[in-house]
């Protein structure tokens, strides 16, 4: 009678063990599963932003152009710039490449800069000086060519995070299924050898 109520009480406390060891990892799961998916929402959202990046980059260059050329007095050239400013510091809160948003922000300072330049130039200069003009536009593309590079740089790199993430998910779903699989081949032989040593002398007896 002791000896079954030795079996109980050790396939209780045993049982407890399990119930732990099975909490924590999904526990652990969870969380893990919590970290990639905010990596992957940061991600995702990054490529968005660098790509609205491109599309305000380009406004502002056609509504320069609408400005300057045109003589378009109802061109959004600050609104644009504003807008492009505002994206890169929400695009700087979800990456860590610190070094190649300055990069952005110190071409598109030399971008603004030069399109002031341009267009105070255009309130006093006449059309005689169109080739003036061009050549002030070819450096403004140079600077906005210089500018998408880096968005497409990290563009790519959010891309590479992306699959390394899904990576790192793999993994966290093996290593759970691993420890899964372990708590169970344990449970069996804890089990097992309970009924070798404690309930087979019982029944022998």
């Amino acid at each position: 009678m002791k000896i079954c109520n030795k079996f109980i009480l050790s396939s209780a406390c045993f049982a407890g063990l399990i119930a732990v060891v099975l909490t924590g990892s999904s526990l652990w799961k969870n969380q893990v599963t919590k970290n990639i998916n905010r990596k992957l929402d940061k991600s995702g959202q990054a490529i968005e932003v660098a790509l609205q990046l491109e599309i305000d980059l380009k406004n502002e260059i056609d509504a320069l152009k609408d400005d300057v050329l045109l003589n378009n007095k109802m061109s959004n050239v600050e609104e644009y710039q504003n807008q492009f400013n505002a994206n890169l510091l929400r695009l700087e809160s979800l990456i860590i490449d610190a070094k190649k948003i300055d990069e952005i922000r110190r071409r598109h300072g030399f971008l603004v800069r030069l399109s002031e330049e341009v267009r105070q130039g255009k309130k006093t200069s006449s059309d005689a000086d169109l080739a003036v003009f061009q050549q002030d536009f070819r450096a403004i593309n140079s600077f906005a060519k210089d500018i998408e590079l880096f968005l497409d740089d990290l563009t790519d790199s959010a891309h590479e995070q992306i699959i390394l993430v899904q990576k790192e998910m793999d993994e966290a779903h093996n290593t759970y299924q691993q420890v899964t699989y372990a708590i169970i081949i344990g449970i069996l032989l804890i089990f097992i050898s309970q009924f070798f040593l404690i309930m087979l002398p019982l029944i022998n007896s």
